[in-house]
């Protein structure tokens, strides 16, 4: 009940016609001790809101507090990678990190009794998702054995310019002229990165920049999923691909090796 909190919320409203803007005011005892705002039976341009929940100032730190702590686990993850890459094929990389993950994730989903909510994640959006989900994380692995660990994070910085062009394209998001600055200059460094030149071109800075696009439009596909479907079973689903295709890739490269195996 933080008075800095008064002022206006806005979202947006999807009907089956349109799309519409939602402006509602709110007062600072509609706010909860987890910073969730409900608004109840709101009217707005033409529209009657029932409930809607948007975030508040705390969620908002809960979150950057949580990309910050996940950002440092990645890059324990890229240096651990990056040593075990040196004894171990791509496919088995990918099959024993995945097989850990789904361990784990799996563990936690069961204590918490959300594993119920697998079925509700067996749909074209979330399975499409985590396609794009294992291809990124394949692509960046591939680079990453191939690449030094700062050339691979510079070109993976360039996800957030990706995603606000893409986020133009798909949703008409209002990005700005300085937005549109930031993409055309992020895209300028990772030209440099990249280097397209005869005598400094690396194919794996290539990789890693489609894995960065496939994980930006993952972004993109993940704001249209049902929120009441909790993020550990979508991410459960996510790592379950990736592990396949691990194990998908391990399996093509046994089979090659044995049908050039002569005694």
């Amino acid at each position: 009940k933080n008075p800095q909190y008064k002022g206006q919320v806005s979202g947006t409203v999807n009907a089956s016609f349109g799309v519409a803007k939602l402006t509602a005011p709110i007062t600072a005892d509609a706010i909860t001790a987890d910073g969730q705002v409900t608004l109840a039976r709101t009217e707005v341009a033409g529209f009657t809101i029932d409930s809607a929940d948007v975030q508040g100032q705390y969620a908002n730190r809960r979150g950057m507090l949580a990309m910050v702590g996940s950002m440092a686990a990645y890059s324990v993850s890229d240096a651990l990678t990056k040593l075990a890459s040196k004894s171990l094929p791509l496919g088995e990389v990918l099959a024993i990190r995945g097989i850990f993950t789904v361990l784990l994730i799996g563990a936690l989903l069961t204590g918490i009794g959300q594993m119920r909510y697998l079925r509700l994640a067996m749909t074209p959006l979330i399975l499409t998702r985590s396609a794009f989900d294992a291809l990124s994380s394949g692509c960046y692995v591939a680079a990453l054995i191939h690449m030094r660990i700062a050339e691979v994070a510079s070109v993976v910085m360039i996800a957030p310019l990706i995603l606000t062009a893409l986020s133009v394209m798909v949703y008409s998001e209002d990005a700005g002229w300085r937005r549109w600055c930031a993409v055309v200059v992020g895209f300028i460094g990772v030209l440099f990165v990249v280097k397209p030149t005869p005598d400094a071109f690396n194919a794996w800075a290539l990789v890693a920049l489609f894995g960065t696009t496939l994980g930006a439009s993952r972004e993109i596909l993940t704001r249209r999923i049902d929120t009441s479907i909790p993020t550990l079973v979508i991410t459960f689903v996510s790592v379950s691909m990736l592990t396949m295709v691990g194990r998908s890739e391990e399996r093509r490269v046994g089979k090659e090796c044995r049908s050039r195996w002569s005694p």
